[in-house]
């Protein structure tokens, strides 16, 4: 990230982050302790993923991230990654699909306060990419006062601007470029239990079978291995480019087809 792009990024990231902390501490409205133990029990039950969505980042804020309730493959896909632990999800979804704000952001939060999730990697065509990535996820727990009200202040320490950051309960985030090194990534004794991998390939790469094979291998060769032993959920969000590219590549190691 050179230093254009990182002021650039940088103020987008402070508007946005203002933004976000004076829209929903507006929208915050008094109940009971009890009450409120209830309705974040329910709220993080898997079969209610669409709800959990709503009230913190989707329709039901004044700020939304998406504009309608979730599809019925938003909530299919989550359910079965809270309940398998040991899962390679490809979400192949048409564009505007809402692939990446579900798989980076709505699914981490959901299984970080679900207790399900320690050490979360995204990985994205490049380094600036994931950062910029990683950003949308800090500024939910940085500055969602919904958030914050429900489960305390969240953010220890890091910045995205730094590729990672650490959360109150720790929980560690982080955010690298498919061409850099993913073996041996460990955050105290927790190695990755989830990777998200966004948007890895483009046309232009998806049509070079060097680069097509070197990534798959990475990915299959570097990201799994270094997942834990407790938990490997790794979420492959990608539009279908071409029968030369790395989706498919992925899926014929796996014995998988479209």
């Amino acid at each position: 990230m050179n230093k254009k792009e990182f002021r650039e990024a940088s103020a987008h990231f402070k508007e946005y982050s203002q933004f976000v902390k004076k829209a929903t501490v507006e929208s915050i409205v008094g109940e009971s302790d009890e009450m409120k133990k209830i309705r974040i029990d329910y709220l993080l039950q898997p079969n209610n993923y669409g709800l959990f969505f709503n009230h913190y980042l989707g329709k039901d804020t004044p700020v939304p991230m998406a504009d309608s309730d979730c599809a019925w493959y938003h909530l299919k896909s989550y359910e079965e990654l809270y309940r398998k632990p040991f899962i390679t999800q490809f979400r192949i979804i048409f564009r505007s699909g809402a692939k990446s704000v579900h798989s980076n952001v709505g699914n981490v939060l959901a299984l970080k306060q679900a207790g399900k999730l320690k050490f979360f990697l995204i990985v994205g065509i490049n380094e600036l990419r994931a950062k910029l990535l990683l950003a949308d996820l800090q500024v939910q727990f940085e500055s969602n006062q919904r958030l914050i009200k429900d489960f305390g202040p969240q953010i220890s320490y890091g910045n995205w601007a730094d590729g990672m950051f650490e959360t109150t309960d720790h929980c560690y985030f982080m955010a690298l470029g498919i061409d850099q090194p993913f073996r041996g990534l460990r955050h105290y004794a927790n190695r990755i239990d989830m990777a998200s991998v966004d948007d890895v390939e483009d046309r232009k790469v998806a049509m070079n079978p060097r680069i097509v094979q070197e990534r798959g291998e990475k990915i299959l060769g570097d990201l799994v291995p270094a997942f834990g032993k407790n938990s490997q959920r790794m979420v492959i969000s990608n539009n279908y480019i071409t029968r030369t590219g790395i989706i498919n590549y992925l899926l014929k190691k796996k014995g998988l087809d479209i």
